[in-house]
């Protein structure tokens, strides 16, 4: 997903992102929540996230979809 997302000029490059959350509402990059239009693109690409699936942070269930965060 990093890839495409680096390909979609959303984010400059795979080091850039440093927090995503997806789930089937929505899909935040790096604080900024990404037009519907991207929204769908990705949900078609990877309904797994969009449908809901558990995201795991610190061994703790955090939400349904996916959430990353790096520092």
């Amino acid at each position: 997903m990093t890839g495409d997302l680096v390909a979609d000029h959303i984010i400059p490059n795979e080091e850039a992102l440093h927090e995503l959350s997806f789930n089937g509402e929505e899909l935040i990059v790096n604080g900024e929540k990404q037009p519907d239009s991207v929204f769908k693109k990705y949900s078609k690409k990877y309904p797994r996230f969009a449908l809901g699936n558990t995201s795991y942070e610190n061994g703790k269930k955090q939400f349904n979809g996916l959430h990353i965060h790096r520092n």
